[in-house]
């Protein structure tokens, strides 16, 4: 995939993310039922269980867990750095991502 073919949208950043196993494809919430996946003004996991109605963050359990980075701008991170075109400098100016959380 190039740089120029990477997501544009959250939505579809979560899913290349899935597919890549990063983020879960399924989830179950703490009833064991299984929960599905919400797009919108934020991402979540829901149990549709009335009984249980369950929210769960897209970004707990995975390495995004305490992270506020994009999903986007994740995907784009990884891409230039799998392309050896990152640096800190690079990532500051292309990326908007802060010196801080490209180190971390």
């Amino acid at each position: 995939m190039g740089i120029w073919d990477l997501p544009a949208s959250e939505k579809d950043a979560v899913e290349l993310l899935q597919g890549y196993g990063i983020i879960p494809n399924e989830r179950t919430c703490k009833n064991s039922h299984k929960i599905r996946l919400y797009f919108g003004k934020q991402i979540f996991w829901k149990c549709n269980v009335e009984e249980c109605n369950q929210h769960l963050g897209v970004r707990t359990g995975n390495w995004f867990e305490g992270s506020r980075i994009s999903f986007v701008t994740a995907v784009h991170f990884i891409c230039c750095w799998c392309k050896e075109l990152t640096s800190i400098k690079f990532c500051a100016e292309e990326l908007g991502i802060a010196d801080k959380t490209v180190i971390d």
